[in-house]
């Protein structure tokens, strides 16, 4: 649960696997001893939302919007195709089919309860959120985790008379990966320009592959920039600037760290997420002060409007074109933001 808070439904599924059929587990006292332990290992996460009005309850639960009138078929089907193909289709086959084939010859009904009690809980309300909200699809990765484990029994079945199924089986779940793998590294590292947007303002949005490519190129061209700025590089330290923890996070590792640059976070607490709380660790941004903002094109923003309110001045100071095999992927636009003034809303946040 430190890990991942999601974690917690381990202990639900447990607890309704007890409840419906083993309650027995009830009487002993090992049972309650850990989830003592757990409460005490998870309990610096409960104090720590406790100072600050449950935020990672709220934010979570504000992802699932139950009020609007019509269900949204187009997130539902993009969850439940992409948790198929997130968690290989070949392996969530087997899985299907061996929850489908169950019988007790591989697989007690103690144990087969249990792993549907544990995996199952996560899959069915990720796929429910998805009803009415954009989801992820790896959230319900432990789920398929779990439940693979009915597909591994039910294949060492069929192995023992059917010989060449579990090799085969196992072959081709292994290549697709491998597959998927290399031609994703190879689309990602060598695709011709950009499959998403062509539009200037917007180039390359939505095209996912530039999420895991340009920033180490971008970095190379923007460190030989900066050193020219004899007005940058004068400065005490340099800041930048962004209202959202994506790309705030990416430029971080990739730009802001080789140039031992800070990144300080100036927006809403729901945009920002861990940089609203970042901030109080590193040297923020003071009245007068002047800042730098990289805005890629496949995430643009208006940054006129955005800081607008904050700084007296900002001019663009250049605009990066980034090419990938030799064509066009994405620009990266930095503006100069000057004179800091302070934000419309501060955000309170305990240390």
């Amino acid at each position: 649960m430190l890990c991942k808070i999601h974690g917690i439904f381990l202990w639900f599924g447990l607890g309704g696997y007890i409840l419906v059929f083993n309650r027995k587990l009830l009487m002993q006292p090992s049972l309650y001893l850990a989830a003592f332990i757990s409460v005490l290992i998870f309990s610096p996460v409960i104090f720590w939302n406790i100072e600050n009005n449950f935020i990672t309850w709220n934010f979570h639960s504000n992802r699932v919007n139950t009020e609007k009138p019509l269900l949204n078929l187009t997130t539902f089907f993009q969850a439940f195709l992409g948790q198929i193909f997130y968690n290989n289709p070949i392996n969530v086959l087997l899985t299907v089919v061996a929850l489908n084939k169950y019988t007790r010859k591989y697989l007690s009904m103690k144990f087969n309860r249990f792993i549907l009690f544990t995996g199952l809980p996560i899959i069915l309300i990720t796929t429910f959120i998805s009803l009415f909200n954009n989801v992820l699809p790896h959230w319900s990765g432990p789920g398929f985790l779990t439940l693979s484990f009915v597909a591994a029994a039910y294949l060492d079945y069929i192995a023992k008379s059917f010989g060449k199924i579990y090799p085969f089986v196992l072959k081709a779940s292994i290549s697709l990966i491998l597959t998927i793998t290399i031609c994703g590294l190879l689309i990602i590292n060598f695709y011709p320009g950009t499959m998403g947007k062509h539009e200037l303002n917007n180039y390359g949005k939505n095209d996912f592959t530039l999420d895991m490519w340009g920033w180490q190129e971008f970095e190379s061209q923007f460190s030989s920039y900066i050193k020219q700025r004899e007005d940058l590089t004068k400065a005490p330290s340099l800041k930048i600037v962004c209202n959202k923890w994506f790309p705030a996070a990416h430029i971080d590792y990739y730009v802001a760290r080789p140039l031992n640059a800070q990144v300080i976070g100036l927006g809403s607490l729901i945009d920002l997420h861990h940089y609203a709380w970042l901030n109080k660790y590193r040297s923020e941004i003071t009245r007068g002060e002047n800042a730098i903002c990289i805005v890629p094109s496949n995430y643009p923003e208006d940054v006129q409007g955005a800081y607008n309110s904050q700084f007296s001045s900002i001019k663009l100071l250049n605009t990066f074109c980034l090419k990938r095999s030799g064509k066009v992927a994405k620009y990266v636009s930095v503006y100069l933001l000057e004179d800091y003034i302070g934000q419309a809303e501060n955000i309170q946040v305990n240390n």
